[in-house]
């Protein structure tokens, strides 16, 4: 029985795709870091820095920018320099069309060496939000559901009965679950601030401003004004516009 040419072609096709993303992926994860040693910039092939912090809607505005078109890595949490580096390496190195540079957190470790070699003269997008509405995101933010599984019925009362939220105990300084939010996360997140050895993802916009010094102009945008503004960033920052 023979092979059919028009269905081995598509096959051919996947099988090398396929293959040059792996032997990709594989030379990208070898080089990287002997680059990030010689402090060699990441690629300027990004068109604008993304900054913003945690409790703002920054993952609603990444999925905002991937629907335009935009491809863009997320929050990176407690990895190191040197794995955020090999991460948007690969990223860069792809050539993207339309591909912004992330900068979403604040004293993760060797954030200063991993900042020295972001040097590409571009925009900024800058999320803000008040910061009443980002503490309550904070203080509602739910930690754990009570079970993997919620069976229907019993309404939103029953809903909320399976919702755990992280609390925080002023006398003992330690966090533990509970039923509803708790208020005293405030004062946790104000200690966190102050601690220098720890990641930082709250009210830090100078900080990381600062450590892009080469910025050549910055859009703040309201997250809630996200709806009307999206048309006016593809405009200034070089994506398409959303459909």
């Amino acid at each position: 029985m023979k092979n059919n040419p028009k269905t081995l072609t598509p096959l051919k096709e996947k099988f090398f795709v396929a293959l040059r993303y792996w032997f990709f992926k594989y030379f990208t994860n070898m080089i990287a870091p002997i680059f990030y040693k010689l402090s060699k910039p990441l690629p300027p092939h990004y068109q604008f820095y993304f900054i913003t912090y945690h409790a703002i809607g920054h993952n609603a505005m990444m999925d905002f920018l991937k629907y335009c078109g935009v491809s863009i890595n997320g929050d990176c949490q407690e990895i190191s320099s040197l794995e955020r580096y090999k991460k948007n390496y690969e990223t860069l190195s792809r050539f993207h069309t339309h591909c912004p540079l992330a900068l979403c957190e604040y004293n993760f470790k060797d954030f200063y060496q991993y900042t020295h070699l972001l040097n590409a003269r571009v925009p900024a997008l800058l999320l803000v939000r008040d910061p009443i509405s980002v503490l309550k995101s904070c203080i509602n933010f739910v930690a754990t559901p009570k079970e993997k599984t919620i069976n229907g019925g019993g309404g939103e009362k029953k809903t909320c009965e399976y919702l755990q939220y992280s609390a925080y105990n002023p006398k003992t300084k330690e966090f533990h679950l509970a039923n509803s939010p708790c208020l005293d996360n405030i004062e946790s997140y104000v200690t966190r601030y102050q601690n220098k050895k720890v990641l930082h993802s709250l009210f830090i916009f100078d900080k990381l401003l600062s450590s892009v010094p080469q910025i050549t102009q910055k859009y703040y945008i309201d997250m809630k004004e996200i709806q009307t503004t999206m048309q006016f960033l593809s405009q200034k920052l070089g994506f398409p516009s959303p459909k």
